[in-house]
C-alpha cells in the first residue's frame, strides 16, 4: 500500500493495482511516478540527469499502453513482420481495417503522443510491451473535414510507430549499421504486447554526436508538459551536454535553455549553425546563437531549431561558423499580393518543397480538421469593431482556418481525386473575394512550413519575421527574412543579399541549410545570416532530379563558391 498521493490515470492505477505484481515478482524496479514527487518542480527537472543512467542499465523497461489506439484486431491485421515487405502489406490490410471497422473511431497511442515514454523506450535494451484494458475512443466531432482528413490521420501514425521503431533500432549505432530486423521486431512486439530485445555495447551510448535518431522526429508530434522538457529529456542522453542546476532552470525559459544547449553543441564541435540565429531575429552581437527562439509546443518543433549539426563540426571560430557564398538573391516582398498570386506561390512552395510539406502532412497538419469555414474567413475579413478581444478573435479565427486550409490543399496535392478538387473549389472561392487579411495569415504559415520551422511558431514569427519570395537563379523560392533587416534596407538593391551555406564537417555542401545573408565590409567581411530559405534538396531525389534543380538555381556547372565567415 503506497500512502502518499500517486498522479497516474485511472486505468494505469487500475493496471497497476492488478498487474504490477505479476510483472516484477520480486524484483526491484523503479517507476516515476512513485520514485518522484510528481508534485515538486524541482525534483522533476532534477531527475532528467539521470533518466539515461536508469533506463540504460536497466535489466528490463516494462512500457504500459494505455488501450486506447493499436488494439488487438489491429496486431490481427497487420499480421506477421518477418519482412518489410510483411510490414507494407500489413499497412495497408490495417489501413483497411481501420477505416472499415473503425470509421469513428479516434486512435489514441499514448505511447505515441507522449515525449518521455520515447525517451525512456530509445535508451532501454529489453523492452517489454503490456496494454490496460483495450477500449474505443468514439469522436464526437466528426465533421466532414476531419473525415476528409480521416486517411491523413492513418497515414501519421503508421508514420510514428516507424519512427518510434526507427529511433529505437539505431539508437547509438553507425549510419551504416544494418538495425532493420531489430526494427520488424520492436514494431511486432508494440502491436502484440511482447518483449523485445537488441544487441548494444554497454556503457554510455552517445557520447558523441547528434544522430540520425533525433533528426527522424522531425514531424514528431509528441508533447510534454513543459517546453524545457524537450531539451532536457532529449540531451540529458549526449556526453557533451551538461543541464544547469534545477534552481537555474527554472528561471532561465525555453529561449535561455536552448541557447545554452546549442552553444554546447557548437563548441563541442558538434553544431554548425543553429536554425535560427541571432541576426536573424534583428540582433547584432557576435554571438550566432539566440534566446529568442519561438517556444515549441511538439517535439519536432525543437527537432527543427537545431539547423545544421554534424558529426564532428568545424569549429572554426568561437563566434562564427565556417560557410561558402552562393551568389547574390533578389528579394521581393510577398504579404501584399493578392489571393491569386499568394495561391500559386503556395503552389510553388509544395512543388519544390515536396518533403517539407509531406512532413507537415503526416507531422503538425494531421492534428487538424481539413475543411475551412469560409463563411467564418469572410465574416472576419469584413469585421468593423476594433477592440481587443474582437481582433485577438479574428486573428485566432484566420489562423486555425489558415491551418486547415493548408492541411486540405496538402492533401489534395499528395492523394488527388475528390480532395484535390475540394480543395480547388475553396481556392476559387478565396480568389474571388480576396481576403487580404487571411492571404497573409495563410502565406506567413506557408513561409514557416517551407524554411523548416514548426507552424506553432506563428506568433512569435509576426515579432520578427515577413514572408518574401526569394528568387536563387530561375526558382522562386518562399522564405523568411529579418523583419528589422528589411525596415534598415531596400529591397530595390539586388546585391544587397547573398545566400551561403554552412559547411558540414566533411567539407561538403549539403544544400539542406541555405541561408539570407547581408555581407560585412572590409577585407574579411563577415555575411551577416538575416533569413532562411527551404532546404534545396531532400533524401528521396535522385541524381537527375538534383541535376535539373542544380541548373534552376543558377548554380555553375564546377562550383567555385567563395568561402565566408557566418555571424
Amino acid at each position: 500500500m503506497i500512502a502518499d498521493q500517486v498522479i497516474v490515470s485511472k486505468s494505469k492505477a487500475r493496471f497497476l493495482e492488478h498487474n504490477l505484481q505479476d510483472l516484477v515478482g520480486g524484483s526491484y524496479f523503479w517507476m516515476d511516478v512513485l520514485c518522484i514527487d510528481q508534485t515538486k518542480e524541482e525534483e522533476r527537472i532534477k531527475v532528467t540527469s539521470i533518466i539515461p543512467q536508469i533506463f540504460e542499465r536497466a535489466q528490463k523497461t516494462i512500457v504500459i499502453r494505455d488501450g486506447s489506439g493499436y488494439i488487438s484486431c489491429c496486431a490481427r491485421a497487420f499480421g506477421s513482420l518477418s519482412t518489410w515487405d510483411d510490414y507494407n502489406a500489413g499497412v495497408r490490410r490495417w489501413c483497411k481495417h481501420w477505416t472499415d471497422e473503425h470509421n469513428y473511431d479516434l486512435l489514441k497511442e499514448g505511447i505515441l503522443e507522449r515525449l518521455w515514454p520515447l525517451q525512456e523506450s530509445i535508451l532501454s535494451n529489453h523492452i517489454q510491451f503490456v496494454t490496460c484494458e483495450e477500449r474505443h475512443i468514439t469522436s464526437n466531432d466528426m465533421d466532414w473535414g476531419r473525415i476528409l482528413s480521416g486517411q491523413s490521420d492513418i497515414i501519421a501514425n503508421v508514420d510514428r510507430l516507424w519512427t518510434f521503431s526507427r529511433a529505437w533500432a539505431s539508437h547509438g549505432k553507425d549510419k551504416q549499421a544494418s538495425s532493420a530486423d531489430e526494427q520488424l521486431s520492436f514494431i511486432s512486439a508494440f502491436l502484440n504486447n511482447e518483449e523485445v530485445s537488441r544487441d548494444f555495447p554497454e556503457g554510455p551510448s552517445l557520447s558523441g554526436a547528434i544522430e540520425d535518431g533525433f533528426f527522424i522526429q522531425s514531424n514528431s508530434t509528441r508533447r510534454t508538459t513543459k517546453a524545457r522538457d524537450l531539451i532536457l529529456s532529449t540531451m540529458s542522453q549526449y556526453g557533451w551536454y551538461s543541464a544547469p542546476s534545477p534552481q537555474v532552470v527554472r528561471g532561465m525559459g525555453f529561449g535561455r535553455l536552448f541557447q545554452d544547449c546549442f552553444s554546447q553543441a557548437r563548441h563541442a564541435d558538434r553544431a554548425t549553425l543553429p536554425k535560427i540565429s541571432a541576426g536573424m531575429v534583428g540582433e547584432q552581437g557576435t554571438s550566432l546563437e539566440t534566446s529568442n527562439v519561438p517556444e515549441p509546443e511538439l517535439l519536432g518543433d525543437l527537432v527543427k531549431l537545431f539547423g545544421l549539426a554534424t558529426e564532428g563540426a568545424l569549429q572554426h571560430d568561437k563566434d562564427c561558423a565556417l560557410g561558402v557564398e552562393l551568389g547574390s538573391v533578389v528579394v521581393r516582398s510577398v504579404e501584399s499580393c493578392d489571393m491569386s498570386t499568394i495561391l500559386r506561390t503556395l503552389e510553388g512552395s509544395l512543388e519544390f518543397s515536396k518533403y517539407a510539406w509531406g512532413l507537415a502532412r503526416r507531422g503538425e497538419l494531421s492534428l487538424h480538421g481539413a475543411w475551412p469555414d469560409i463563411k467564418a474567413i469572410f465574416a472576419a475579413e469584413h469585421e468593423k469593431k476594433d477592440d481587443e478581444a474582437t481582433l485577438s478573435k479574428n486573428e485566432n479565427l484566420r489562423h486555425m482556418n489558415a491551418i486547415q486550409f493548408l492541411n486540405l490543399m496538402v492533401l489534395g496535392f499528395f492523394d488527388g481525386g475528390g480532395t484535390k478538387m475540394d480543395a480547388d473549389s475553396f481556392k476559387r472561392d478565396l480568389i474571388s473575394s480576396n481576403p487580404s487579411k487571411f492571404s497573409k495569415t495563410l502565406v506567413r504559415l506557408g513561409a514557416l512550413i517551407s524554411c523548416g520551422i514548426g507552424v506553432s511558431a506563428y506568433l512569435w514569427s509576426k515579432t520578427v519575421w515577413t514572408p518574401v519570395l526569394v528568387t536563387v537563379g530561375k526558382t522562386d523560392l518562399l522564405g523568411m527574412i529579418s523583419s528589422r533587416e528589411l525596415a534598415n534596407n531596400s529591397l530595390r538593391d539586388e546585391h544587397h543579399f547573398r545566400l551561403a551555406h554552412p559547411i558540414s564537417s566533411n567539407m561538403t555542401i549539403t544544400y539542406k541549410h541555405a541561408v539570407i545573408t547581408r555581407p560585412g565590409e572590409g577585407v574579411k567581411a563577415r555575411h551577416r545570416c538575416i533569413g532562411l530559405l527551404p532546404a534545396f534538396t531532400d533524401m528521396n531525389m535522385d541524381r537527375e532530379g538534383w541535376s535539373r534543380r542544380y541548373e534552376d538555381l543558377g548554380f555553375p556547372e564546377v562550383p567555385t563558391f567563395n568561402v565566408v565567415d557566418l555571424i
